[in-house]
């Protein structure tokens, strides 16, 4: 068996590092902190709640716009549209990428929310 070489985050060898992603330069292995700014997941999440953001904003509140009747209660409105697609896209991401102790030992585990995750090791 071939041994692996993490690149890990800044928290060391003693922090737990429940997420693993895929880099260029190999496997990327973060804690919960770093996981959650890690630049490539982050821009993708950015990426994604721009776009659908946008297009629930024009579906959601175009007329509104149009018209030239923007609030402060719609003006929050449209930020939360943009801001539930990233935070979902964020999510989705991190639930990806977590593994758990069994999991890298070979077995089944259990993702986020622990449900099982069917994921193993190849």
């Amino acid at each position: 068996m071939t041994s692996i070489e993490w690149d890990c985050c800044r928290h060391g060898e003693g922090a737990r590092l429940p997420f693993q992603f895929a880099a260029r330069s190999g496997t990327v292995r973060k804690c919960w902190r770093c996981a959650l700014v890690y630049p490539p997941m982050l821009w993708r999440s950015v990426k994604i709640g721009l776009v659908v953001g946008t297009v629930l904003a024009v579906i959601n509140h175009g007329g509104v716009l149009v018209r030239g009747e923007l609030t402060s209660g719609v003006a929050w409105k449209i930020a939360l549209t943009y801001l539930v697609p990233f935070v979902v896209a964020t999510w989705g991401a991190l639930a990806a990428s977590r593994i758990s102790s069994s999991v890298e030992a070979g077995g089944r585990g259990r993702g986020l929310g622990g449900q099982a995750s069917g994921r193993r090791e190849t």
